[in-house]
């Protein structure tokens, strides 16, 4: 199968030799266990499987903030 690299991270085959992989490469393997665990932690992805497509944000639509003054304290006798 072959595995594309999402991010880089090392492996260990059989737990004894370790290989490391870069970021956007691709890996050709038959290792059932790199496969199951690469994808299922996001490392990589299936080669077969197409990138999804770049989405665009919607434009921000920035609001005008309403700010009212606090009421003003009554002093003196209109206090009472």
């Amino acid at each position: 199968m072959k595995l594309i690299t999402q991010k880089k991270f090392s492996w260990a085959y059989n737990g004894v030799r370790i290989e490391e992989f870069e970021a956007g490469t691709e890996i050709e393997t038959e290792d059932d266990e790199l496969i199951k665990v690469s994808i299922s932690e996001g490392w990589t992805m299936s080669a077969d499987v197409k990138a999804p497509a770049a989405v665009e944000a919607p434009a921000v639509i920035e609001a005008t903030a309403v700010v009212e003054a606090p009421a003003s304290t009554k002093r003196g006798r209109a206090a009472k």
